[in-house]
C-alpha cells in the first residue's frame, strides 16, 4: 500500500462482531476506520449520499443477509476499484475459499483468529501480497493439487505432441496458428484433433475446451 495508514471499510452482518472490529482498528494508530456496515445495501445507501470513505482494504464476511459476501465482491470492485478485498468469514471450506478468490478477493482469513493476527495478516499484505491464513493457505494448495491431478487424469492417454495441441486450442489459437507455431501441416492438427477427441470423449472442439476448463 502507498499510504503507511490503513484505512479499512468491514462488512458483518454479526452486530457484536462489527462492533468488536470497529472498535479494534479505530484503537490502532496505524489503520483508520473508513466504513464499517451491517450489509451490502447498507453501504450502497451511504455511497449514494456520497458519505463513505474510500478504503485501502475491505473485510468481508459471506454470510450477509442481503447478499453473498462472494456474489458482493464484482460489486464492490465497482465502487472501489483499487481497494484490497479479503474475506472474513466462518466458512472455512474450499468451495468457498476458491469461490470468492475467483470472484477477485485477495485474501481469506477465518473468523475466530485473535484480532492482532487480523491486523498481522493485512500487515502482511503490504509486505508480500498475501492476506491469508495458513489454514486457508493449505486448503488452496489442496484444491490446486486435486485440479493437477485431474487434469493429469485427464490427459494421460495422449501423445506429447497432443497435449502440445490442446494447450494451444484452450489458448485460443486456429489450426493454422498451431501448426506455425509447432512447426507442422495443419492437415496433421486436424488428425491430432481427431485422435484426441476419441481419447477423451468428445465430438468437437467446443466439447473438448469445456472438458478441459472444468478442471
Amino acid at each position: 500500500m502507498p499510504n503507511e495508514l490503513l484505512r479499512i471499510g468491514i462488512i458483518e452482518d454479526n452486530e457484536l462482531l462489527l462492533s468488536n472490529y470497529s472498535d479494534y482498528f479505530e484503537c490502532q494508530e496505524n489503520y483508520i476506520l473508513s466504513f464499517a456496515f451491517e450489509s451490502i445495501t447498507a453501504l450502497k445507501k451511504q455511497i449514494k449520499k456520497n458519505d463513505v470513505s474510500i478504503p485501502d482494504i475491505i473485510l468481508l464476511d459471506i454470510n450477509l443477509p442481503d447478499i453473498s459476501g462472494i456474489e458482493a465482491i464484482p460489486i464492490l470492485k465497482i465502487y472501489f476499484q483499487k481497494t484490497i478485498i479479503v474475506m472474513l468469514t466462518a466458512f472455512n471450506d474450499s468451495e468457498n475459499i476458491i469461490k470468492s478468490i475467483q470472484n477477485g478477493a485477495s485474501g481469506y482469513l477465518i473468523k475466530g483468529m485473535p484480532l492482532h493476527e487480523i491486523s498481522l495478516a493485512l500487515e502482511n499484505y503490504k509486505k508480500d501480497g498475501s492476506a491469508t491464513s495458513p489454514y486457508v493457505a493449505k486448503k488452496m494448495l489442496e484444491y490446486i493439487n486435486i485440479i493437477y491431478k485431474n487434469k493429469e487424469t485427464l490427459l494421460q492417454d495422449l501423445t506429447h505432441r497432443e497435449k502440445e495441441v490442446v494447450e494451444h486450442i484452450t489458448d485460443g489459437l486456429t489450426n493454422i496458428a498451431i501448426s506455425q507455431k509447432l512447426g507442422i501441416k495443419a492437415s496433421t492438427i486436424n488428425q491430432h484433433l481427431k485422435n484426441i477427441y476419441i481419447k477423451i470423449g468428445v465430438k468437437s472442439r467446443t466439447e473438448l475446451i469445456s472438458k478441459i476448463l472444468k478442471y
